[in-house]
């Protein structure tokens, strides 16, 4: 939800090309979709979402660096918050900004990295609660498997051969 209400007011604020792609926007959605069916616990869904979610936020901290690249000059030069503006704004709102988008894009990408590598954990449950074992990998389960030998079927064998 943050992530999508300082997107709305970067766009209110500033409407740069960075800004009015509203990658906070969609990128939140699709970070709160995730959620949802990380709790609904589908597989496929939590894999697909996970996979757009860190995409938005490869894309959220590519637009990003763009856009400090655009007042770096500013910033090398020396600025104070209260005399360096910045499209009519103070230049230090639009670095707190663009820092949030950052730390909003990479933290998308890491938590969702780890998403879809452990999507296939994420199992549905059943009405008792447990796990759905048609759907489960378990590669961990000991199997024993014990051969008792029926005396009736040896018999039987020996008098056909």
């Amino acid at each position: 939800m943050t992530m999508a209400i300082t997107q709305y007011s970067a766009i209110v604020m500033y409407g740069l090309p960075m800004d009015t792609t509203a990658a906070g926007l969609w990128g939140g959605m699709f970070v709160m979709t995730t959620g949802v069916v990380i709790i609904k616990r589908h597989n496929v869904m939590v894999l697909v979402f996970s996979i757009l979610s860190a995409m938005s936020g490869l894309i959220m901290i590519a637009l990003y660096i763009w856009s400090m690249s655009l007042y770096g000059k500013i910033i090398s030069s020396g600025y104070t918050c209260d005399q360096t503006n910045y499209m009519g704004y103070s230049i230090c709102s639009r670095i707190a900004l663009d820092s949030l988008f950052l730390i909003y894009g990479a933290a998308a990408v890491g938590m969702n990295t780890i998403l879809i590598h452990d999507a296939k954990w994420i199992e549905p449950k059943n009405r008792n609660g447990l796990a759905n074992t048609s759907t489960a990998i378990h590669t961990d389960v000991p199997v024993v498997v014990t051969i008792t030998r029926n005396d009736t079927q040896h018999d039987q064998l020996t008098r056909c051969v």
